[in-house]
Parts: C-alpha cells; structure tokens; sequence
C-alpha cells in the first residue's frame, strides 16, 4: 500500500505545476521519499511532518535483550529515514520531542522554520449548570473539589508511555495522603493491565472514554 501510494504521487505530480512549498507527512517512509525527490527536482521547498516515529517503533516492541537484532534488521529503512530527513528543508511536529527527532534523523540543529504544532481541538465550554449530572457522578466516584486531582487523557500503551511509575507512587502515598485521586481517563490494549497493576486501591480510577462535558467537570 505504501508503494503504491508512493507511485500514485509520482504519476500525478507529473502533470501538475511545482508549488513552492510541498507539506509531506512522514510516515510513510516511500511517500517521503518521492516528496523528496520531487522536490529536488523542482527546486521546491520540502516541509516533513512528523507523525510518527519510523522505524525506531518497531525497534521499541521487542524486549530489550532482542533490541539489538531489530536494530539490525531495520538498517535499511533507518539509512532511508535519515536520508530524507536530511533533504528536508524544515521539520515540523505534534510535540517537541517529535520535531527534535526529526532533527535528529536529519543531523543538524534546529533552525527557525523548525516548528511544533499541538494537536488542537474546538474548545466547548458548558456552563456550570450544564454540567451538574456530571459534578454529582464524579463525586459519586470518590473524586470532589477538596480532593487532590490528577488527571490523564489518552490511549494505555506501556511501550509508549509508561503509567507504571505514577500507578505505583500513587499506591504508596494513598495512606498517607488520602485526598489524592489519579483518575486515569481513557481505552487502549494496556488499560487492563494498568487496572491490575493498581489492584483494589480506591484511590486509582479507570473510567474509561470520557466525553467533553466529563472532561470538562473534572
């Protein structure tokens, strides 16, 4: 599919007049790769938005003692990476560290045109009486406006972030400081293990998906 796609961009940019700037996402590592060649070509400027962080996640899916073997395995699509990343005349990304590796790929330090830019969303802002069935099952849950609240939203993945360390911290200052809430909003192939990893702790919570008027009242 990546090639295909890849060829699909070759075969229509051929008829199409060179822009001045072209905005490619990477991945996909062969879409790159045209892009750049494209833009070599043209004489156009090449922007590449980091979406995601080729090949190195496939490295961090194996267990450390196999690390080494997918390093080796993935040298070729690592060279590729690091080529195009170098043709690059600006990198952009959803964070910091998205933008920094990048650079890293290219080998060179950050310039101006060098930028993040954070997923944004439509802001909904409920009023508070739109939100008092959602205030009274939040305390329903243990979780009040005199409690100590941390909050996360996102998708339960340990082999991208690890809530392990806040999960086992939390455990062990629930007796000393019980007004503390971690409420853990969200899904993910990790969510069950986490909730295992917390055991009977009250003062952990999984509610699942939250929507906005949920995240809102938090």
């Amino acid at each position: 599919y990546n090639k295909i796609m890849a060829l699909q961009f070759k075969r229509w940019s051929r008829g199409q007049t060179a822009p001045d700037v072209l905005l490619c996402s990477y991945p996909t590592a062969e879409l790159a790769r045209q892009a750049a060649g494209y833009c070599r070509r043209h004489k156009t400027a090449l922007v590449l938005d980091v979406r995601d962080l080729w090949p190195d996640i496939f490295v961090r899916a194996f267990p450390d003692c196999m690390r080494h073997l997918a390093e080796a395995a993935l040298k070729l699509p690592e060279f590729r990476a690091r080529r195009v990343f170098s043709r690059a005349d600006a990198v952009i990304g959803v964070s910091p560290y998205f933008v920094k590796w990048g650079l890293m790929k290219a080998g060179r330090e950050k310039k101006s045109m060098d930028q993040c830019f954070p997923i944004a969303y439509k802001a909904q802002a409920f009023e508070p009486e739109d939100l008092q069935e959602e205030f009274r099952e939040w305390e329903r849950k243990g979780v009040r406006p005199d409690t100590k609240n941390i909050c996360f939203f996102g998708a339960f993945n340990r082999k991208k972030l690890d809530l392990s360390t806040v999960i086992r911290a939390c455990k062990r200052l629930s007796e000393t400081y019980p007004e503390i809430r971690v409420v853990l909003c969200g899904t993910g192939d990790d969510r069950e293990y986490y909730k295992e990893l917390a055991g009977p702790c009250n003062t952990i919570l999984f509610p699942g998906w939250m929507n906005g008027k949920q995240i809102q009242a938090l």
